[in-house]
C-alpha cells in the first residue's frame, strides 16, 4: 500500500478561493476541521486535522467524504499572504502539487513548485472584422 499519495491544492487569488481534493482530507483521517501550517520562509505548507473550530481552523463540510469532489472555500487573507510571501501575480491562479502522508496524518505541499494558471477573461467582445 502506498502511504504517500499525490494530491494538489489550487489557490484562486483574484477571488480568494481555495480548492482541495477531497481525497487529501479523507486520507488524513476524515477530520471535522483542518488547518494550514506555513513554514517560516513560505516554501512549504501542510494541511493537518484540527480538533475544534477556532480562528485558524476550517470546517470540513458534512457529506464531503461520500463523493469524489473538491472542497472549496474562500480565504482571501490566506491567499493574500501567499501572494505577498511568494511574489505571486494576482492575475493567475496557482496549482501546487503535494503528497498525502497518511502515517503522519498530513498533506504536504511544496509552494516553490506552484504552476501558474492564467485567469484572463475578455471583458468585452470585439469582432474580428474591422468596421469601415
Amino acid at each position: 500500500m502506498d502511504l504517500n499519495k499525490a494530491t494538489s491544492i489550487s489557490f484562486y487569488l483574484r477571488t480568494g478561493r481555495i480548492h482541495i481534493f477531497t481525497d487529501a482530507i479523507r486520507t488524513i483521517g476524515e477530520p471535522s476541521f483542518i488547518r494550514f501550517l506555513l513554514n517560516q520562509d513560505g516554501t512549504s505548507m501542510i494541511i493537518e486535522p484540527y480538533h475544534t473550530k477556532e480562528f485558524q481552523s476550517i470546517k470540513v463540510p458534512q457529506g464531503i467524504f461520500t463523493k469524489t469532489a473538491t472542497m472549496e472555500f474562500g480565504c482571501k487573507p490566506f491567499c493574500s499572504l501567499l501572494e505577498y510571501t511568494l511574489g505571486w501575480n494576482p492575475r493567475y491562479s496557482y496549482r501546487i502539487p503535494g503528497k498525502i502522508m497518511q502515517a503522519q496524518h498530513i498533506a504536504l505541499f511544496d509552494l516553490t513548485c506552484a504552476v501558474k494558471i492564467e485567469n484572463i477573461r475578455p471583458t468585452k467582445y470585439t469582432s474580428p472584422v474591422a468596421k469601415s
